[in-house]
C-alpha cells in the first residue's frame, strides 16, 4: 500500500496546474496509477479509490491489437473501416480541418504536426463509440485527462444501480472541468399488426427493461464489443408506434502547459457506428425473434434550423466529410451520427479558436434539438391520452391514467437533466476551462454562447413543466371521473340487487309459509283448519318482509316512537 501511496504522489507531482503535464507519461503509466488509486481504501486516506476500481479493470486487459478491425457481433458484415476517433485541428481564418483516426499511433502522428497559428493550437478530439482499453489509456496519458471524465462516461463499468454511479456522489467542485449531456434520438416502430391494448404495451415494456439489463451487462464486460461500436444507456417504449433511447457526450477541455491560448476538448460521444452494425440491443427489432434487424423501425430526424438557413445552405454542409469513403450510413440512420462528421460548419472559426466553450456549442444545440423533438412527440402521445377517454370508458380511463403516469416520469427524468444543465450554464464562470481569455471580445461571445444555450434550454424546462402539469391535471380528472364511474357502477348494482332483493321478498314468505304448514299430515280443507288460515299467515308475511325491504331503521325506529306516544298518552 505504501508503495502504490509513492506512485500517485510522484505522478501528482508531476502534474502541472493548468491541466496538461510537462512530462509525458505512458499508457501503462496512466493505467498503473489509476489502479493504484484504486487499491486505497477507506481506512488508507479521506480520497479512498474504490469507484476507480471498474476503470482499473478495464484499462489492465490485455489491451487490443491494432484497431484497424470490422465490427462484430452486427446483422450486416463490410470491409469498410470505421475510424473510432476524429482530430479537428482549429484555425482562425479557415473552417476546422478533420483527421480520421484508425489507430492511437495515427493520433499520434497527427498532433505532432506543428500548428501554423502564433496563438497556440486548438484542437477538438472526438472519441466515437465503445472505446478500447488501448484507446483510452493513450488518449488520458498523452493529455492528462482527469480520470473522473473516463469513469463519468463509462458508468457502466460499475457494477453498481443507477442511483449509486460515482458521478452521484461528487459535488460540482470537484468535478467543474467534466461536462455530459444526454442525446435523445426517437425512433418509429411497429410492435405488431393491428391495434394494441394497454396490457400487451406494458408487457413490451417490461420484456425491454430486461432485455435492457442484460445489454449493460454484455458492455459491461466487453463481450461482442469492438472500438467504434455505438452504445446506448436507456431505451423506452413510448407506445405501439414510437420508442427513445438515451444516449450521452461527455467532454472535458485541457490547457497546454507552458503554450497559451493552447487548448485541446475531448468529446466522447456513445454515438459510434451505425446500431446496425452495433452490437443487437431491444431497438434491434422484435425482442421475441432474437433481436433481428427490423427494417420497419427508423429514427426520426432531429430537426434544427437558423435564420436564413434555406437562403445560404452552405456553412452546415461540409462536402469534404460527404465525400469521404469512410462515410457510409445504412440499417439505422441517426441526426446524432453526423455530429462528429460535420463539427464545425456553422461554427465562426475566430470564435472558436478563442473561446473553447463557443467551439463545442454546436453539439449543445443538438442536445436541445433532440429533447425538443423528444418533447413534441410525448404532448402528441399526452394529447391523445386526454382523447382517447372523451368517450367515458373504464378500462380506456385506466389505460389512459397508467400512460400518463410513464409520461410524468419520462419528463421528471427530462427535468432533472435539464435543471443540472441550467445549474452548470449559470455556473458557467467556475468552468476550469472557461475563459482561456481575457480579451473582452471573447468574453462577450462566450456569455452571449452560453445565454443563447441557457435560453434553450429555459424553453425545454418550461415546455417539460406544462406537460407535467397537464399530465398532473388529466390524471386527477381521470381519478375523479374513474370515482364517479364506479359510484355509478355501484349504484347500478345496488338497482340490480333492489330488484333481485323485490322478487326474493315474494317468494321467501311465500316458500315460508308454504313450508310451515306443508308439515302437517292432514292436508288443508280435509282437516279441522280452514285453507284461510294460510292465507292469512302468508299475508301477514309478505306485508312484514315488505316493511323490513321499504323501511330503514330511522324510519321504522320514528314509526315506533309515533305509535308508542299514541298509546302511552
Amino acid at each position: 500500500m505504501n508503495s502504490s501511496r509513492y506512485k500517485m504522489s510522484r505522478l501528482q507531482n508531476s502534474r502541472s496546474p493548468t491541466g496538461t503535464s510537462a512530462r509525458r507519461i505512458s499508457p501503462r503509466e496512466f493505467a498503473a496509477s489509476i489502479d493504484s488509486h484504486a487499491r486505497i481504501s477507506i481506512s488508507d486516506s479521506l480520497f479512498p479509490g474504490e469507484s476507480f476500481a471498474g476503470l482499473s479493470k478495464f484499462l489492465n486487459r490485455q489491451f487490443e491489437s491494432p484497431v484497424r478491425q470490422k465490427l462484430h457481433d452486427s446483422p450486416r458484415r463490410t470491409n469498410q473501416l470505421f475510424y473510432p476517433a476524429i482530430l479537428y485541428e482549429l484555425q482562425a481564418k479557415v473552417p476546422p480541418s478533420a483527421t480520421w483516426l484508425d489507430t492511437p499511433a495515427a493520433l499520434d502522428r497527427a498532433d505532432d504536426v506543428e500548428g501554423s497559428q502564433s496563438g497556440g493550437r486548438q484542437r477538438v478530439l472526438f472519441l466515437r463509440g465503445y472505446q478500447s482499453a488501448e484507446w483510452v489509456a493513450h488518449v488520458g496519458a498523452k493529455y492528462r485527462i482527469d480520470p473522473g471524465f473516463w469513469i463519468r462516461h463509462a458508468s457502466f463499468l460499475e457494477n453498481k444501480p443507477a442511483d449509486l454511479l460515482w458521478s452521484d456522489f461528487v459535488l460540482p467542485s470537484a468535478a467543474n472541468s467534466v461536462v455530459q449531456v444526454p442525446i435523445i434520438s426517437v425512433g418509429a416502430h411497429k410492435l405488431a399488426d393491428g391495434v394494441m391494448n394497454h396490457d400487451q404495451i406494458e408487457h413490451a415494456r417490461q420484456e425491454a427493461k430486461v432485455a435492457m439489463v442484460e445489454y449493460l451487462h454484455k458492455l459491461r464486460t466487453g463481450r461482442g464489443w469492438s472500438p467504434g461500436a455505438s452504445v446506448v444507456r436507456n431505451f423506452s417504449i413510448l407506445d405501439e408506434d414510437h420508442f427513445m433511447i438515451e444516449q450521452l457526450a461527455t467532454l472535458c477541455v485541457v490547457k497546454s502547459a507552458g503554450q497559451p491560448g493552447s487548448w485541446i476538448a475531448i468529446v466522447w460521444l456513445d454515438i459510434g457506428a451505425d446500431l446496425a452494425k452495433s452490437p443487437y440491443g431491444p431497438w434491434s427489432g422484435d425482442i421475441t425473434n432474437g433481436f433481428k434487424l427490423d427494417l420497419h423501425r427508423y429514427f426520426l430526424p432531429v430537426n434544427q434550423s437558423r435564420s436564413n438557413i434555406a437562403l445560404d445552405p452552405q456553412p452546415h454542409i461540409n462536402h469534404a466529410v460527404k465525400n469521404n469513403d469512410a462515410v457510409e450510413i445504412y440499417g439505422f440512420p441517426q441526426s446524432c451520427l453526423l455530429i462528429p462528421q460535420f463539427y464545425g460548419c456553422s461554427l465562426d472559426p475566430a470564435k472558436a479558436c478563442a473561446d473553447p466553450f463557443y467551439a463545442l456549442s454546436e453539439l449543445f444545440q443538438f442536445t436541445a434539438a433532440s429533447e425538443l423533438t423528444l418533447l413534441k412527440k410525448l404532448a402528441t402521445k399526452i394529447e391523445k391520452s386526454v382523447t382517447r377517454v372523451l368517450e367515458v370508458d373504464y378500462d380506456n380511463m385506466l389505460a389512459s391514467q397508467a400512460d400518463l403516469l410513464f409520461y410524468r416520469r419520462c419528463l421528471e427524468k427530462r427535468l432533472q437533466e435539464y435543471s443540472s444543465f441550467l445549474t452548470l450554464l449559470a455556473d458557467h464562470p467556475a468552468l476550469e476551462w472557461w475563459p482561456l481569455h481575457d480579451n473582452s471580445a471573447v468574453l462577450q461571445a462566450s456569455s452571449h454562447s452560453a445565454l443563447r444555450t441557457q435560453s434553450d434550454f429555459k424553453h425545454l424546462s418550461e415546455l417539460a413543466r406544462r406537460l407535467q402539469d397537464c399530465c398532473d391535471r388529466e390524471m386527477t380528472v381521470m381519478m375523479n371521473t374513474t370515482n364517479l364511474l364506479e359510484v355509478k357502477r355501484g349504484i347500478e348494482q345496488g338497482e340490480t340487487l333492489f330488484k333481485f332483493t323485490l322478487v326474493a321478498s315474494v317468494f321467501v314468505p311465500l316458500s315460508f309459509t308454504t313450508s310451515l304448514f306443508g308439515m302437517n299430515v292432514v292436508e288443508f280443507g280435509q282437516g279441522s283448519q280452514p285453507i284461510w288460515i294460510w292465507a292469512l299467515v302468508t299475508v301477514v308475511m309478505f306485508i312484514a318482509s315488505f316493511l323490513v325491504l321499504f323501511w330503514n331503521k330511522r324510519r321504522m325506529r320514528t314509526t315506533w316512537d309515533s305509535v308508542r306516544r299514541l298509546f302511552i298518552w
